[in-house]
């Protein structure tokens, strides 16, 4: 969502064009995620509001910046679609999508992850995980099939951001970021809010999930001090929540 009142002429845009460099976005980099979005959204239907950002982006690309700048930006509620195979999606709008690939390059360089999320840049992609698992196909006789629908939808939202405060020290970026995770769904003039796990098909989400892992049925120290090594922050299991008598507990 774009405020109006935060256009300002082509000459004053580009007495910003050389934002400070620790800066997380700038017209530069509002170009790029552009030319990126345009590549992703290139198959989308003619009503779209793809093809209305490209027609005006002159107008558009000027109205992000000043609006980021005045740090007066806003997430609007992401739209529930029906595709023709009866798939339901919750799409973001365009302009929303441009800011989150911007977010999500942002936060890729600020947030810690572990070098066995492969799906992130840098860390070996498909071809490094498909060799990693016929390797180890050898010496173990079970494969197990991650539920990555699944892991999305079941992210706790409070802990998420718990999780992500510490590295989040602008406070536009972090507004962003709690809507981002506390979105709202609009179907037919209806609006839901989502109070459980994060949504798929954006940008953000695996730099999002590439930090929120928390590692079940933990049952001794060793456990978990291995589990610290692999890159995990969160636990779960015997080793803290032992059974016990519902009188003792506080």
């Amino acid at each position: 969502m774009i405020s109006k009142s935060h256009k300002q002429s082509s000459n004053h845009l580009q007495q910003h064009r050389s934002a400070e460099p620790d800066c997380w976005f700038s017209l530069e980099k509002i170009d790029a995620a552009y030319h990126w979005l345009c590549n992703q959204r290139r198959h989308y239907p003619p009503d779209s509001d793809i093809w209305h950002l490209r027609f005006h982006w002159p107008r558009y690309r000027t109205d992000v910046f000043q609006a980021l700048s005045a740090n007066s930006f806003a997430l609007n509620p992401q739209l529930h679609l029906v595709k023709m195979d009866g798939r339901h999606l919750h799409c973001w709008s365009s302009i929303d999508a441009l800011v989150l690939k911007l977010l999500a390059w942002h936060l890729g360089a600020l947030l810690p992850t572990s070098k066995r999320c492969t799906h992130l840049k840098g860390h070996g992609g498909l071809k490094q995980t498909v060799r990693q698992v016929y390797d180890a196909l050898g010496q173990y006789a079970f494969v197990c099939k991650t539920d990555v629908k699944g892991y999305y939808e079941s992210i706790d939202q409070a802990l998420l951001l718990q999780q992500l405060s510490p590295f989040l020290p602008d406070k536009q970026v972090w507004r962003l970021i709690y809507h981002y995770v506390h979105r709202v769904v609009e179907r037919g003039g209806n609006f839901n809010d989502i109070n459980q796990g994060i949504c798929r098909g954006c940008p953000l989400s695996p730099v999002i999930a590439a930090l929120h892992v928390i590692a079940e049925g933990v049952e001794t120290q060793e456990q978990k001090a291995l589990l610290q090594k692999m890159g995990c922050q969160a636990f779960q299991g015997y080793l803290f929540g032992r059974p016990c008598r519902i009188e003792d507990l506080d």
